[in-house]
């Protein structure tokens, strides 16, 4: 049996060093220099003394910097390269144009040599995802083919066919970056090439599980509205013949202190607002459960909503998820219930008495509680 691993990390910096002491620079050659305010400004070499630099920017001005500074400017007959190892100068100015560049064309992959750079376009794609596109991908070879993390993902899963051995795609950037959407894209991808007939019911369930790990590991930050906040590493299982026959999910690293305080404008885990939102009338009734604002650790950030987002809705997608990976009535039951606990546990407070001693201020919370864990209470 052999595995392909995905891998999700937080932030992974690369820096690139100025070239220009590795590129004679003659007067007139197009360079950049480093801005404060915008990163980098483009302009003309002008001369070098003592280790400085005189550059004339393209806005008019004229500066004078460190020679270690300026970069040498690609040709622009070759932005938009697909890899960015065929660029005449490696540096990070350069590469930042090349990227932007693209991006302008919604082109929002770029290999450099194995590694593939995605930019979040903070909008859907379309055909950029479609079932066709997959198809195009099926044993392609990345240096003959459009950049894509269909790509990537095709050749770790060709590499473990072939190879007759484990792979890993590690997945790293920023919160807001696309993480958790590429991870997604990664896994539609080996349910579909790895499944029998199509889609089956093992690949059904391994798609299933992303609904759940985003309700109850996912938040809206002031960065991203749906910023993981955890580290997963999944690993789908293959037979010898390349189809799924199962997987395995760990998680790490949750942040827990979440759950009892947000910062303004970000909010607790999605499945809060997602039970609060798309709970029945009975359901709610059954757990006494009432509206964000409601609860300690859903209103303490003034943050109930995210435009766009239909919290009921996803609810459904949870609960259908839920079914979909196996879990029956009651113990979905049991876990909606835990969900209520927390959020009546969140308004038990109490005051401090004369002697040191903590006093209960209000008995309908803790009551709440100990109904929900099916305790006797008094």
């Amino acid at each position: 049996r052999v595995q392909a691993g995905l891998h999700c990390l937080p932030s992974l910096s690369v820096s690139c060093a100025s070239m220009s002491d590795e590129v004679a620079l003659a007067q007139g050659t197009p360079v950049w220099v480093p801005d404060p305010e915008t990163t980098f400004e483009d302009g003309v070499f002008q001369s070098q003394a003592s280790g400085k630099a005189t550059v004339k920017l393209n806005n008019g001005k004229e500066v004078v910097i460190p020679i270690a500074e300026v970069s040498p400017k690609n040709p622009t007959n070759i932005l938009g390269c697909e890899d960015m190892t065929g660029l005449l100068y490696l540096n990070e100015p350069g590469l930042l144009q090349n990227l932007s560049f693209r991006f302008e064309y919604d082109l929002v992959y770029t290999f450099v040599g194995s590694i593939l750079i995605a930019i979040n376009p903070f909008k859907g794609l379309g055909p950029v995802y479609a079932k066709s596109m997959m198809e195009r991908y099926r044993n392609c070879i990345p240096s003959e083919i459009a950049p894509h993390a269909f790509a990537v993902t095709d050749q770790a899963y060709c590499g473990m066919i072939q190879n007759k051995d484990s792979q890993s795609i590690i997945i790293s950037g920023e919160s807001g970056a696309g993480k958790t959407e590429t991870t997604k894209i990664c896994m539609r991808y080996l349910a579909d090439v790895g499944g029998t007939l199509g889609v089956g019911h093992i690949e059904e369930q391994i798609m299933q599980s992303n609904p759940i790990l985003e309700a109850f590991g996912n938040a809206k930050t002031l960065r991203n509205d749906n910023s993981s906040r955890f580290g997963k590493f999944i690993q789908l299982q293959f037979d010898a013949d390349g189809h799924v026959i199962g997987a395995l999910i760990e998680n790490y690293l949750l942040e827990k202190s979440r759950l009892v305080f947000q910062a303004k404008n970000e909010r607790n885990y999605h499945i809060f607002y997602q039970l609060l939102a798309g709970s029945s009338p009975e359901e709610k009734t059954k757990m006494k459960l009432g509206a964000p604002d409601d609860y300690h650790y859903t209103n303490q950030s003034y943050c109930v909503d995210i435009p766009g987002v239909n919290d009921a809705k996803d609810f459904e997608e949870v609960v259908m998820a839920f079914r979909s990976v196996g879990v029956d009535q009651g113990e979905l039951d049991s876990i909606l219930s835990i969900l209520g606990f927390i959020l009546h546990c969140g308004n038990v407070t109490f005051n401090a008495g004369g002697e040191g001693e903590a006093q209960l201020r209000a008995e309908p919370p803790l009551q709440a509680c100990a109904e929900l864990l099916k305790l006797d209470y008094g």
